[in-house]
């Protein structure tokens, strides 16, 4: 999406977080919830205080709506979480998951990736075991 502008300053999803809180980050939008059970897997990828505001009450509770006023007008709140919503977003592309998936599938094949393009020679993919003898 790279420098995509949108007109919001964050995304209030009081519940099921699922994928729109990853095109957020993508947009460099914090994310405001609720903590819930009905949310989706990828609400692992919402860091209280980082790239999102996790709140511990419920979402029809006063403190909610304080949460996401306090976001719409604390600046350095915002930049701060929009600086974690970008590097979040860095970390999370299309392109890293798929990448170790086929070093994985070249070490099954028992080839070596080339250590320019291999996830695990950038310390980002999966450790590799050690086979036994």
């Amino acid at each position: 999406l790279g420098e995509a502008r949108v007109p919001a300053r964050c995304v209030v999803c009081p519940a099921a977080v699922g994928l729109v809180g990853l095109d957020a980050f993508a947009l460099g939008l914090p994310v405001v919830t609720a903590r819930a059970d009905n949310h989706g897997p990828e609400i692992e990828y919402v860091e209280h205080d980082r790239n999102g505001l996790v709140v511990d009450t419920p979402a029809s509770d006063p403190a909610f709506a304080e949460t996401v006023v306090d976001l719409l007008t604390d600046d350095d709140l915002h930049r701060r979480l929009v600086a974690g919503c970008r590097a979040t977003a860095d970390r999370l592309t299309v392109e890293a998951p798929a990448e170790r998936f086929a070093d994985g599938i070249l070490r099954c094949l028992g080839r070596r990736c080339p250590p320019s393009r291999c996830a695990t020679s950038r310390g980002d993919g999966p450790r590799r075991r050690r086979r036994p003898p």
